[in-house]
C-alpha cells in the first residue's frame, strides 16, 4: 500500500524585530506607546556617549592651539573635530518627554563639555599673558563678539538639527552640526581665555555670546519640536516664554565700552598777578601871606620784602587727541608695531585711542598714526580707520 508523501510544512518568514518609529508619525496618533517608542529612539540619539566625551577632549586640545598661535587654520579644525552636540538638545527634549537617567546624561555632556572648553582657554590666556602681556591674538575679539549674523545662523542651524532628527532620528546631522559648533565652541574657549589672561572684556564677550547662541539654540529647537506635533509636558508649555526672557535680558544688558576718565583734559590755570599799591604823592598846599617855602610832603615807597618762593610759570600742555575705531569691513582694526608690521593687538570699532604722532607714510601710500590704548599698548593704525571728533592737523 502506497502511503501518500508527506511535504514539509513552508517555514513562516521571519518578522524583522520592531523599531522605533519616526517621530512624524506621532502628528497622527496620540498613542502613549507609540510616543514612549519614538522618544526612546531619538534620546539614544542625543545621549552623550564615549564618543562624545573623546571628541571634546581632542577639540579643547585644538581651540587650545588656536588660541596660542591664532592661526585660523586651527580655529577651522576646532570646529570641524567638535562632537555632536546632541547633548545640547537632549536637555530641550526633556520638556517633551524623557527619563531622569536621560537628564542627568546630557546635562553632564554639557557642562563637561563647558568645563573642558573654559579651561583650555584658560590655560592658553594665562600663557599667552605670563610670556608677552602686552600682545592680545588678533581673531580672539573677531571670534568671541556676538554679531547678528552669526546669532542667525546659529538659530537657523539650530532649526536644520531639530527638524532632521525628528524626520530621521536614526541618523545625525553632522554637517549642520558644525554651525552650532561654531556658535558654542569658540565664544566660551574664548571666555576662558579673557579669564586666564585677566581680559575681563574678552571674558563678558565671550560669556554673553556663548549665553546667546545657547539659549537661542534650546528656543529654537523647543519651537520645532512643538511644531511637529509634539506634546510637552505641563510644566514644558513655560521653558519657551523663559527661554525667550533670557535671550532679551541678554540683548538688552550689551555691554559698552568705558570712556576713559582722562578724556576731558582740564586747561592749566593760571593764578592772578598781585597788584601792589602804587605809591602816592601828597603835595601840602602853599600858604599864602608868607614868604616862606614849605617844602613838599612826600609819602615814602613801602618796601617791598623779596618772596623767599620764587613764581612757577605755567606751561600749557596741548590738548591730547582722541580718535574712534570705525571700520566698515571687519568691525575693527589691528594695531600694529610699526607700519605694515607685526599685528600687537585688535580693536572693536567705537574703542577709543589716543593719536600721539603725526601721520606717516607707509606702503603704498597709506597714511598710519601712532597710537596709545586704554591698556597702554603702543602701536600704528591706518589712519582713514580713525574717526576725530577735532581733527589734528594734516588729517
Amino acid at each position: 500500500m502506497n502511503l501518500p508523501t508527506s511535504e514539509p510544512l513552508p517555514s513562516e518568514p521571519e518578522r524583522p524585530a520592531a523599531s522605533p518609529p519616526p517621530l512624524r508619525y506621532l502628528r497622527s496618533s496620540s498613542s502613549g506607546e507609540g510616543k514612549g517608542s519614538a522618544l526612546q529612539g531619538l534620546t539614544r540619539q542625543l545621549e552623550a556617549g564615549f564618543d562624545f566625551y573623546l571628541a571634546a577632549v581632542i577639540c579643547a586640545l585644538l581651540v587650545g592651539a588656536a588660541l596660542s598661535s591664532d592661526a585660523p587654520i586651527l580655529y577651522f579644525l576646532a570646529v570641524l573635530m567638535s562632537p555632536f552636540l546632541g547633548p545640547v538638545i537632549g536637555v530641550v527634549l526633556v520638556a517633551f518627554g524623557g527619563t531622569a537617567t536621560f537628564l542627568v546624561n546630557v546635562l553632564g555632556g554639557v557642562i563637561f563639555l563647558s568645563l573642558i572648553l573654559l579651561g583650555a582657554g584658560g590655560a592658553s590666556g594665562w600663557v599667552q599673558h605670563s610670556l608677552h602681556p602686552e600682545i592680545t591674538p588678533a581673531l580672539l575679539r573677531y571670534y568671541g563678539q556676538w554679531r547678528e549674523l552669526e546669532w542667525v545662523i546659529t538659530a537657523i542651524g539650530a532649526g536644520l538639527v531639530a527638524f532632521l532628527l525628528v524626520r530621521s532620528p536614526r541618523q545625525r546631522p553632522l554637517v549642520v552640526n558644525l554651525v552650532l559648533a561654531y556658535g558654542l565652541v569658540l565664544p566660551l574657549a574664548i571666555a576662558g581665555y579673557g579669564w586666564g589672561s585677566q581680559r575681563p572684556d574678552l571674558w563678558i564677550a565671550g560669556i554673553r555670546t556663548f549665553g546667546l547662541h545657547l539659549l537661542t539654540i534650546w528656543l529654537v529647537a523647543w519651537g520645532v519640536l512643538g511644531v511637529m506635533k509634539l506634546r510637552p509636558r505641563i510644566w514644558g508649555y513655560a521653558v519657551g516664554p523663559a527661554l525667550l526672557i533670557g535671550i532679551m535680558m541678554l540683548l538688552l544688558g550689551k555691554p559698552r565700552a568705558p570712556i576713559p576718565e582722562n578724556l576731558a583734559v582740564i586747561g592749566p590755570t593760571v593764578s592772578p598777578t598781585a597788584w601792589l599799591p602804587s605809591p602816592t604823592v601828597t603835595a601840602l598846599p602853599r600858604p599864602t601871606g608868607t614868604s616862606a617855602q614849605v617844602p613838599m610832603s612826600v609819602t615814602p615807597l613801602p618796601t617791598l620784602a623779596p618772596s623767599p618762593t620764587p613764581s612757577v610759570t605755567v606751561t600749557p600742555e596741548p590738548t591730547p587727541v582722541w580718535a574712534r575705531v570705525s571700520a566698515n569691513i571687519g568691525g575693527g582694526a589691528f594695531v600694529r608695531e610699526e607700519p605694515d608690521g607685526r599685528v600687537l593687538t585688535s580693536l572693536l570699532n567705537d574703542t577709543l585711542v589716543q593719536v600721539i604722532s603725526d601721520p606717516a607714510q607707509g606702503r603704498g601710500g597709506v597714511l598710519w598714526v601712532k597710537v596709545r590704548t586704554q591698556q597702554g599698548v603702543e602701536g600704528w593704525m591706518v589712519q582713514a580707520l580713525l574717526v576725530t571728533a577735532t581733527p589734528m592737523p594734516g588729517w
